[in-house]
């Protein structure tokens, strides 16, 4: 990722310990929004056993009920899908939030740093 490469141009630098902190936070934050809408854990099809669906595999369950319904949707089914909804839009919004607050951030640390654009290695 972009981070990874900054924080390869960044190790040995004066301003590495300052990059690494804001850069580890905000793959961690990233990390928990990915993990609530996506299943990341899934390494054969059996972990979907015993790990939970998230957030993506909930509404696509609930788009081939409502698909499959020669009616209109339910009201539950209307009731499961505002839930879902609701529970989408704070994670996008909390990416939203990363976007406009923490990566420029990250940016002016880089500019401060003054780091390399392109390394040239040995």
């Amino acid at each position: 990722s972009q981070i990874e490469l900054w924080e390869e141009r960044a190790k040995g630098h004066s301003a590495a310990d300052e990059l690494f902190k804001a850069t580890g936070a905000l793959k961690d934050e990233l990390k928990g929004v990915e993990d609530e809408l996506l299943q990341t854990s899934w390494k054969s099809s059996r972990d979907a056993l015993t790990a939970p669906s998230k957030l993506n595999a909930k509404l696509a369950t609930l788009m081939g009920v409502v698909a499959g319904a020669d009616a209109k949707p339910t009201k539950q089914a209307r009731e499961v899908y505002q839930e879902l909804a609701e529970k989408v839009d704070l994670q996008l919004n909390h990416l939203t939030d990363l976007m406009k607050e923490d990566v420029p951030q990250i940016n002016a640390l880089v500019r401060k740093a003054d780091l390399p654009a392109l390394i040239v290695k040995d």
